[in-house]
């Protein structure tokens, strides 16, 4: 039996290669949660007497965030924010969870059902030129929504549930298709662009998505039996999955080339780039490039092309 390398009593069942650490299940618990708080106080996420949202995106990530970061920060303010898009019986098994972690923990949830709220949901792009990439549209909705009830429960920051994993893909896909300058908002912490907005923040940013789901399956939490099933074949996937063929072979590959991205790309790309004047939304008031943001440009298509009774602005 290969003992715990922390506290050389329990069995090691646990192996952290990129660290060459083998942990028990409960320092193994102890170590996920003092990460997320190293990670918060690195990167000046939040101070502890701010009121934070965590952002819950129907996942196994979400539920690692919130019982993390609640663990680290058991005296914070913390509220939970839930973007209902309309996923048919997604919706339902995407709700049971959330409904028992905010009774255990003792927060509260906050739900925009874009169904109710708007009049239409995310599969009335079905047919569309938005379809074959809804994950950004769906990303874009989220974002703004998230934003927007932040606003209204005036929030100081939103954590957002992106691992290691989810951040590195990002990156070495924007690096493929040669947008650079968008690298920068893959930074830790995003401070508000325009005024009504709160500060994003990624605590898992450091932390691995199998360490996240092995910390809920060692605590016991509930969370979503099904994966969103708009995201099957889903370009991200496969890319997440070369990227942890590399990291089978390299131990601490994803960490090494996160460093790279973050203390020599995006740094020379900030010496270089001058971010575009955001104007705001003639539509909703909202940030905007040209006028009229993402999330109104679909909209106002959706409502156009498909005749629904859509709630604009």
């Amino acid at each position: 039996m290969v003992k715990c390398m922390k506290c050389n009593e329990r069995e090691g069942e646990i192996e952290l290669r990129y660290a060459r650490l083998v942990l028990c299940r409960e320092c193994f618990t102890e170590y996920y949660i003092e990460r997320i708080r190293k990670t918060v106080e690195e990167y000046k996420m939040f101070r502890p007497d701010e009121r934070v949202g965590i952002s819950y995106m129907a996942d196994k990530k979400s539920v690692g965030l919130i019982s993390g970061l609640i663990e680290a920060y058991p005296d914070t303010e913390f509220h939970i924010i839930y973007i209902d898009l309309g996923t048919a019986f997604y919706t339902i098994d995407a709700r049971l969870p959330i409904d028992e972690i905010t009774q255990k923990y003792g927060v509260k949830l906050h739900i925009y059902s874009l169904p109710s709220e708007k009049g239409y949901n995310i599969e009335d792009f079905r047919g569309t030129k938005y379809w074959r990439k809804i994950c950004s549209t769906c990303g874009i909705l989220k974002r703004y929504y998230t934003s927007y009830l932040a606003s209204q429960l005036g929030l100081d920051a939103v954590a957002t549930p992106h691992t290691l994993d989810d951040v590195v893909e990002v990156m070495f896909t924007l690096f493929l298709d040669g947008k650079f300058e968008d690298l920068i908002n893959m930074k830790p912490v995003q401070p508000p662009e325009f005024p009504n907005q709160v500060r994003r923040i990624k605590p898992l940013v450091k932390t691995y998505e199998w360490e996240v789901d092995k910390y809920v399956d060692i605590k016991g939490l509930p969370y979503p039996a099904i994966d969103c099933p708009l995201k099957k074949g889903a370009r991200s996937t496969s890319r997440k999955k070369l990227l942890r063929d590399f990291e089978d072979m390299e131990p601490a590959f994803m960490r090494k080339l996160y460093r790279v991205f973050m203390k020599k790309l995006v740094k020379l790309i900030e010496d270089k780039y001058e971010p575009p004047k955001l104007i705001e939304c003639k539509i909703c008031g909202g940030p905007s490039i040209s006028g009229i943001c993402g999330k109104c440009v679909r909209e106002v298509y959706l409502r156009d092309r498909k005749k629904l009774d859509i709630k604009i602005g």
